[in-house]
């Protein structure tokens, strides 16, 4: 009986086969999480099939070693902030010690991506589409490494490595920085690169971007600390940022390793106003603006200059004790500047220099100020130590005024619901410019049904699997069979012995050769030898139909029409199978 179904399925595979097609579809030039430049052949193969998800990339006769491997997919994983998706684990296939394989290990799944994506380039549109175009090069460097300061944290469990993580999930390591930087500079065409080393003696990596022509070191990492392992409300310090080789090792940076053996010379930022700057800057009418120690600056387009405006003139006091440098922070919304003082904040008027007081804290102390479009946030406390500390937000006017009549919302960004997952929909009204957000409801379960039929002592059951997110249902269960008697099992090998077709002959042996299992075999032993002479018989009518099949196929097909069309070969083919197994 085997034989004959092992052969019958056969011929259907094989006809299958012949009316079935692939479609390949190439992924269009221009695709926009693409950030890296020129790639080795090596490197451009793995960068291929990382992106693809590839269980596994062929890399026969692009690597001659194990080193020269490791070496360019450590370079992908710390230059192309898209390959989020791709841990920095993977096992190799080699032949006489020389790999020709990888088989990489991915921590976001095939079926996930799509969406994954989607959250990762809303993400840093939503921060692109901050920066005023008025801004220079420099101004932009700037503004985007305070945005990553102020709006995450570095991660203390030590096990986020990408640009998703912090981008999306708001924490990440410095290597999380350095991509997710590179991301955003890649969206205004500033060239980026990475160095890495020791940072106080710990494995590091940061930045080197190119700024009219010269590069510089810029660690956005160390731009963003944390104080008793909590990141610190409104720090971008700046002690970091734009500095030579010999002023980024100055600063604790060893054992450094410029990636491609860039060099940075170009020192005039190491001891700059600049570097003295450790709240985030505010960027107004192509400006930017800081504070150092409770002065507000506005600088030149190259961050080299800077001018004064305004000082606050107020100590930072508390119980007798005075702050040695003042905490004062510095945001900017429609027009205005907002500065903070021990216990107000101000609104500052960049043209006239006018200034009035937007709010008071009463006898609390303002620790930190910075802002993030219409909002304002900073951090009050009891006293100058932080005690009983309360990150507050508040919400400035609108900028453009709200909408008289209905707003004329528009999708901008979707991230595509699962059936696991609901999806959002992203809308900005194009007049006023207010965004809402609308859930997409989950997918239904693509369910691929088993029905496993009862048996002797087994009950059957329907089970639903959804291939797609794991999720099982199993129902309508049904009794199991009772359980059979030698009396069953002669009666079935009795029906197989008088069965005038081949239809009744497998029926009858099928469910005699089920009863087996649960007798005494001495019992049945007539019976069996009986069932061996039948299914024996049986394979001989079946090899002889097989002898002359290919003699009498297309003879013998009563098929009108084009022969070599797919179906109805297949169909005739069938045909000519069941007349002949089954004596019709």
């Amino acid at each position: 009986m085997k034989t004959v179904t092992k052969r019958l399925f056969s011929f259907l595979l094989i006809f299958a086969l012949l009316s079935s097609f692939v479609t390949a579809v190439s992924a269009e030039e221009g695709d926009p999480l693409c950030t890296v430049g020129e790639l080795s052949p090596l490197e451009e193969a793995l960068y291929l099939g990382l992106m693809a998800s590839e269980e596994e990339i062929d890399i026969e006769g692009l690597c001659e070693s194990r080193d020269e491997l490791s070496v360019a997919i450590g370079h992908l994983l710390n230059a192309a902030p898209e390959l989020f998706h791709v841990q920095n684990t993977y096992s190799i296939s080699s032949v006489g010690g020389v790999p020709v394989a990888v088989h990489p290990d991915y921590r976001i799944a095939e079926r996930e991506l799509p969406s994954a994506r989607a959250a990762y380039l809303l993400a840093i549109d939503e921060i692109a589409s901050q920066v005023d175009p008025a801004l220079s090069d420099y101004e932009i460097a700037l503004f985007l490494h305070d945005v990553l300061c102020k709006k995450y944290a570095y991660d203390t469990t030590l096990s986020r490595f990408d640009a998703y993580s912090l981008l999306v999930e708001g924490t990440g390591v410095c290597q999380s920085y350095t991509l997710a930087y590179a991301a955003l500079l890649h969206r205004f065409d500033i060239p980026v690169t990475y160095a890495t080393g020791k940072g106080d003696g710990v494995a590091h990596i940061w930045s080197i971007l190119t700024l009219d022509g010269v590069n510089y070191h810029v660690d956005v990492t160390w731009g963003d600390p944390l104080r008793s392992g909590k990141d610190v409300h409104g720090m971008a310090a700046h002690e970091n940022f734009l500095l030579s080789d010999a002023a980024i090792e100055a600063t604790g940076h060893s054992e450094r390793a410029n990636f491609g053996g860039i060099t940075a010379t170009d020192d005039r930022y190491a001891d700059a106003l600049l570097s003295k700057v450790e709240s985030p800057f505010a960027f107004l009418g192509g400006d930017a603006y800081g504070m150092v120690d409770g002065s507000l600056y506005r600088f030149s387009d190259d961050l080299t200059e800077a001018t004064l405006l305004y000082t606050v003139e107020e100590e930072w006091r508390s119980f007798g004790s005075v702050l040695t440098t003042k905490p004062a922070g510095v945001a900017a919304w429609d027009g205005m500047l907002y500065i903070s003082t021990p216990h107000a904040i101000l609104s500052y008027d960049p043209e006239s220099g006018h200034t009035a007081e937007l709010l008071s804290v009463g006898e609390r102390t303002i620790l930190s100020l910075f802002g993030d479009g219409q909002r304002l946030s900073y951090l009050t406390a009891d006293d100058i130590y932080g005690t009983r500390s309360e990150a507050v937000t508040y919400l400035l006017p609108p900028a453009i005024p709200p909408c008289t009549g209905e707003h004329d919302f528009r999708e901008y960004a979707t991230v595509e619901p699962l059936c696991d997952r609901e999806g959002m929909r992203y809308l900005r009204c194009s007049i006023c410019g207010e965004k809402r957000s609308e859930v997409i409801p989950t997918l239904p379960h693509a369910y691929e049904i088993t029905v496993v039929a009862p048996d002797y002592g087994v009950a059957g059951y329907t089970e639903r699997l959804c291939p797609d997110c794991g999720d099982r249902v199993t129902d309508s269960y049904r009794p199991a069979l009772p359980m059979p008697t030698v009396a069953d099992y002669r009666a079935a090998v009795a029906a197989a012995e008088e069965a005038e077709s081949a239809a009744d002959l497998l029926a009858a042996v099928a469910a005699a050769v089920g009863m087996e299992p649960h007798l005494d075999p001495d019992e049945i032993a007539d019976g069996r030898a009986a069932l061996d002479r039948l299914i024996a018989d049986y394979d001989a009518r079946v090899l002889e139909i097989n002898a002359d099949f290919g003699q009498t196929l297309f003879s013998s097909l009563p098929v009108e029409g084009d022969l070599l069309a797919p179906t109805a070969t297949l169909l005739g083919v069938l045909l000519l199978v069941i007349r002949r197994l089954f004596g019709l």
